[in-house]
């Protein structure tokens, strides 16, 4: 796993029967987070927010890590330019918000509290950056909660900008939209 923590984590694509282990790990992902991060009123609506787009599933751009045969974790990246799932349950995006040509958008990454501060977050993000590296795709975008944030810049993403996710009854989550691009550039050999 190239220099990962630990060679017992697998990464598989999910399936239609994974989704509700995934839908119950986006709730337990945000209640362990760390309270410094949010407080209990952002807490309760970034759980609003925390949701497994199922298009993803169907398109085979969600993986699931596993540790031990024991699910730890998800991540997904797509084409789509919507840096987060639609959706009537939450704060509403401008068009200025969405991944510009030739990027992917990575999605959905949660990992199960049991399992964190062991490298998983990191672990898939760059599992994303290959497949998407694979596929010729020219960067990766990111709309990175706080939580997140040090992980993305720890692999070479770098911020855009900082985005307040605003509800309609004015809770505020700090967020950050983020970039990595995947062009490799070549040095020049002397002449």
């Amino acid at each position: 796993m190239n220099g990962e923590k630990f060679t017992d984590l697998r990464i598989r694509q999910a399936g239609q029967a994974d989704c509700a282990w995934l839908s119950a790990l986006a709730i337990r992902a945000v209640n362990g987070m760390d309270r410094k991060t949010y407080d209990d009123q952002q807490l309760e609506k970034a759980k609003t927010i925390a949701r497994i787009d199922s298009r993803l599933v169907k398109d085979g751009s969600l993986y699931i890590a596993a540790k031990s045969h024991q699910n730890a974790g998800c991540i997904a990246w797509t084409v789509r330019p919507e840096l987060m799932a639609g959706n009537d349950y939450g704060p509403k995006l401008s068009a200025s918000m969405r991944a510009r040509d030739g990027s992917a958008v990575i999605r959905s990454l949660f990992v199960d509290p049991l399992f964190s501060r062991q490298g998983i977050a990191k672990t898939l993000i760059r599992h994303c950056t290959r497949e998407a590296r694979k596929r010729g795709v020219l960067r990766l975008e990111v709309l990175a909660s706080a939580a997140a944030q040090h992980a993305f810049s720890a692999l070479g993403f770098e911020l855009l900008s900082e985005v307040g996710l605003l509800f309609d009854d004015g809770t505020e989550l700090a967020s950050f939209h983020m970039q990595k691009s995947l062009q490799t550039t070549r040095s020049r050999s002397p002449l």
